[in-house]
């Protein structure tokens, strides 16, 4: 049914002879059995409505499916749709970092596996071709396919 996470402060508030994680495992448990009764009679926005009256912040969990599909997100440039040449269609993050005057960073697919093993071990570190066969039949370079992008 419905998932509600909650940021709460210790009801109990701090004290000086109790570590940060005693005081938090001591209303973790009581408040998560809450969430949970409440959760299986309610859906999320009157679980966490609930919660709000008796002075309890929560906030509804979304789904994946809620969260890439959010078009706030889209807008604001934290997620991007991109088609990625192995895994297809998939919804990226961006940096929440934005600087005046600065373009937001481009996003491109990650690399494959060995995609730049020419440029590395051939190029920075001056393998030859054979020398990257006998590497790779050996066993220290994976024999996966290369796709140059």
């Amino acid at each position: 049914m419905a998932s509600i996470s909650a940021v709460f402060v210790y009801l109990a508030g701090p004290s000086a002879k109790t570590s940060a994680a005693s005081r938090g495992a001591i209303h973790l448990y009581p408040l998560s059995r809450i969430n949970r009764a409440l959760s299986r009679c309610q859906s999320r926005a009157p679980t966490a409505a609930r919660l709000l009256c008796f002075f309890l912040p929560s906030v509804p969990v979304r789904d994946m499916d809620e969260v890439i599909n959010d078009a706030g997100m889209h807008e604001r440039g934290m997620l991007h749709w991109m088609d990625h040449p192995e895994v297809g269609r998939a919804c990226l993050p961006s940096s929440p970092l934005r600087f005046t005057d600065a373009p937001a960073p481009a996003l491109k697919p990650s690399p494959f596996l060995n995609q730049h093993e020419e440029e590395v071990l051939g190029g920075i570190f001056g393998f030859s071709a054979e020398e990257r066969a006998a590497l790779r039949e050996a066993g220290a370079i994976s024999v996966a396919a290369q796709v140059k992008g």
